[in-house]
Parts: structure tokens; sequence; C-alpha cells
């Protein structure tokens, strides 16, 4: 008994020191985060974190730690201090209070719901939802009273913003925004470009969550941001903004976005759309990994065909990420085939 309670005493201590490391590294991580916030320098970084897991994984090892735990809770931290740094923009505003909001599905309703005590909103839908639009705190509003706001955001089927864009371009405001959330971003940029006056600006966006994810907060969520026509002043007010509502902001070009949204959510949604089809669900005798598989149902069932359909239809390099996957799938159920001749 002596000797495990002199054990649980050294652990104790070594606890202590634990806690004196983590907050010492906090005080860094806020350091760190004012000189973003100077220096106008995302919060999230994406692949500093990456290297970072990399090289604590390959020394877990070296000292006898299990990786898949070292991973878990290093990703803990890591999040910690995001939303470290990002309570210190708690009280960014945005200088615009008045948003024109197109299109009043399931993410035009999330939008309002987590945004209604920052903005007012008038809102419009083809489909008659004055009832639900002032049910969910926005003003119904004409097409016309929609355009006359400074920032007008465009939630509405990729399929649907051409006609969208055409019904809208002469009803803006001289220097207005128009945002887009659309899960392709080349498409949708080049009709903006083309279609919209070029005194509009245009900021292309991809919340990479929807109701199903971010029902209840947008802490730790990502948005990806495509600047493509906006002044530099209120792209820096928005980008603020949004890191304020504890949303990781990724930057990057309409060109990377598809070609990094084909593998991931394009490719998760075909296997999702797969496993739905051929009817798999949870059972008994199962494990981690076919339960991470099932989860993929979660984030693809409540999500409207049109919206897959559209996914690949416009994201040109879907077609090839598809094929991949098909052609590895292949290869793998022939040699399994052949290993049983």
């Amino acid at each position: 008994m002596e000797k495990i309670n002199k054990s649980r005493k050294a652990i104790n201590e070594i606890d202590e020191e634990i806690l004196k490391l983590l907050s010492k590294r906090k005080n860094l991580i806020e350091e760190i985060g004012k000189l973003k916030n100077s220096l106008d320098i995302p919060i999230f970084d994406k692949k500093r974190e990456e290297e970072i897991l990399d090289k604590i994984s390959q020394k877990a090892k070296k000292h006898g730690l299990n990786k898949e735990f070292i991973e878990e809770v290093f990703g803990v931290v890591f999040k910690n201090s995001r939303t470290s740094q990002q309570r210190q923009f708690r009280n960014v505003n945005c200088r615009i209070k008045k948003i024109g909001l197109i299109g009043f599905g399931r993410f035009g309703k999330l939008i309002v719901n987590h945004l209604s005590n920052d903005f007012e909103f008038y809102a419009y839908d083809k489909s008659n939802k004055k009832a639900e639009i002032r049910k969910n705190n926005a003003i119904p509003s004409s097409l016309r009273q929609v355009c006359k706001n400074e920032i007008v955001v465009l939630a509405v089927p990729i399929s649907e913003m051409k006609n969208t864009l055409k019904n809208i371009k002469n009803l803006l405001k001289k220097g207005s925004l128009v945002i887009d959330v659309c899960s392709v971003k080349e498409y949708p940029v080049k009709l903006m470009e083309n279609i919209l006056p070029r005194n509009t600006q245009i900021l292309a966006t991809h919340p990479l969550f929807g109701t199903d994810t971010a029902s209840d907060s947008l802490e730790g969520r990502k948005i990806v941001l495509c600047k493509v026509r906006i002044s530099d002043n209120l792209y820096s007010q928005i980008k603020r903004f949004l890191e304020s509502k504890g949303l990781l902001v990724i930057e990057k070009t309409p060109k990377q976005h598809d070609k990094e949204i084909a593998k991931s959510l394009v490719l998760t949604h075909f296997i999702g759309r797969a496993l739905i089809n051929m009817k798999a669900s949870n059972v008994d005798i199962d494990t981690r990994g076919y339960r991470d598989l099932i989860r993929i149902l979660g984030t693809v069932k409540n999500d409207a065909w049109q919206l897959f359909e559209d996914m690949n239809k416009y994201n040109k390099y879907s077609g090839n990420v598809r094929s991949k996957f098909i052609g590895s799938i292949e290869k793998i159920n022939n040699k399994l085939q052949k290993s049983n001749l």
C-alpha cells in the first residue's frame, strides 16, 4: 500500500506539472493570437497543425505511447488553442447590419438562426415561405427589397445560380457585396464574374457544415473563403467577424477548393449514397472502423439528391475522383476473386 501511495503522489506531481505547462502554452498561444490579429493572419493553420501532430506521433512511439491516444489528446489541445485565440475577437462587429438573403432552405434558415443577433435579415424564397421566414426572426421580402442591402447572400442550389444572378443583376445596389455558399466554387465564381455588374463586389464561400453538424453552434466549424472581387477592408472585416464566431477560416482559390473538395466532400457523399443504396445499418457485431463508416450516413441521408447531383455535375474534378475510386475497388475485388480460384 505504501508503494501505491508513493506512486500516486508522484502521479499527482506530474499532473500538476502538466497543468503548469498547459497554462504556459495557453499564454504563448494568446500572444501568437494577438500577433496574428495585427498581421491579419488566419487563426487556423492546417499545415502547421499536421506537421506538429506528425512529429509528436513519431516521438510518442519512442516513448512507448499509443499513437492514436496521443493524436486524440493533442487534437483536443489544438482545438482549445484555436478557441483561445478566437475569444480575443469575440467583440468584433461588422459595420454592415442588414443582410439580404435569397433562398430559405435548410442552410438559409441555419444562417439566420446563428446570426440573427448580429444582423437584420431580409429573406426571399421563390416558394411561399413568409410564415417560416417570420418564425425564424427574418423579414419576408421581395427580390427587389433583398437586393437593396449592402450584402446579399445567395443560398440557392448550384443549378439555380445562373437564373438567380440574371434576376438580381439589375436590382443590386452599386458597390454591394454578393456572397454565395455553394459547395462548388469555380462554376459559380465564373457566373458571378460574367453576369454581375463590374461595380458589384464578390466573395465566394463554402461553409463546411450544415444543419446536421452545426445546429447548436458554429464553434470549431470550418468555412472556405475565396477572395474574388472585394475591397481589402471589407474582406478583413468579414474574415475577422467569422473568426469571432468560432469559425475556422480557410482561404483558397476556387480551383484549389474544387480540387480538394472533390476528394473530401464529393467522395464522402459518393460512398454515403452507396451505403444508403445497399441499406447499410448499425449491427451488434461491429468495429470502430465500421461505426466510422456508418457515421457517413448521418452526413448524407438528410441532404437532397439535387445537392449531390450538383456537386458532381458542376465540379469538373469530381468525375476523375469517382473513376479512381471505382477503379481502385474493382482492382481490389478482382484480386480477391483471383485468390479464391
